[in-house]
């Protein structure tokens, strides 16, 4: 639980499912250090929002409606045209593959949608903390793939945290 002295961390939600928007948006609205700002349906719309009013945090979907632009290009231009906002990833196809590519793209946090919500809100906050959040069974998953995290890559000069380091 976040003490009296945390800071207000802004949310926006992405996820092509309306349901899944709302369901993350209540889940997150009993936490007194978030405070979610917009939820959209497309990555034009956030994209949009963004322009108007800035986020700390992006809880997204990687794979989003034939018409809309693909997760993987929406993370790049977040992390180019919006650098102070961290995007993470809340997907069903969560694999070592995906995970890498998403890392790569400039994503800050990638968890499975089997997880629960309290899950989600440990990335938000590893997040915020400028950490790189991931479950513990990507890490083991990912040791091979590791060089993704480049000296070009926005997020190279952070260290990886699992919940497991956070409780150390």
């Amino acid at each position: 639980m976040p003490n009296s002295l945390s800071t207000m961390h802004t949310i926006m939600l992405l996820d092509d499912h309306e349901m899944v928007r709302q369901g993350i948006e209540l889940g997150l609205v009993n936490e007194a250090d978030f405070d979610v700002i917009g939820s959209y349906g497309t990555g034009t719309q956030l994209l949009e929002a963004l322009a108007r009013r800035p986020a700390d945090i992006v809880v997204m979907d990687c794979i989003l409606g034939q018409a809309d632009i693909d997760g993987l290009s929406l993370i790049r231009t977040l992390s180019r045209r919006f650098k102070k906002c961290k995007a993470i990833v809340v997907s069903s196809h969560y694999t070592p593959a995906m995970v890498s590519l998403a890392l790569k793209a400039g994503s800050w946090g990638v968890l499975g949608k089997t997880q629960n919500l309290t899950e989600l809100i440990t990335a938000i906050r590893t997040v915020a903390q400028g950490k790189i959040y991931l479950q513990p069974c990507m890490l083991s998953a990912l040791q091979g793939v590791q060089p993704a995290l480049d000296a070009s890559h926005p997020n190279s000069n952070v260290e990886l945290l699992s919940p497991l380091q956070l409780s150390a």
